[in-house]
């Protein structure tokens, strides 16, 4: 899942996206991490390794789409499939 939380700042609107995922049913090994991959609209990309004990990843965004998915791993260098991209429109409207 992904949301959108709009803010107003000094500088102007915001939105804070937060992403969401589930923990996989079979890890076909020990939890290692998961690694988030998400783009903004500009084509910036943010994300990363994350701990596997963590199912959420948030950042803002000053508006636009923003399309996220996640892989989970169970070594170092063994990244499973990434998830389907999911993605929101952090204007306010999801899609």
């Amino acid at each position: 899942h992904i949301y959108a939380t709009q803010q107003k700042t000094v500088d102007g609107p915001r939105a804070i996206i937060s992403f969401f995922w589930a923990a996989p049913d079979e890890w076909n090994g020990s939890p290692f991490q998961y690694t988030v991959n998400c783009t903004k609209e500009d084509g910036t990309r943010v994300g990363g390794p994350l701990s596997s004990s963590i199912t959420h990843y948030s950042f803002a965004v000053k508006s636009g789409k923003v399309t996220c998915s996640v892989a989970a791993s169970n070594e170092p260098n063994n990244i499973g499939a990434y998830t389907p991209e999911v993605s929101i429109d952090s204007s306010g409207k999801s899609g």
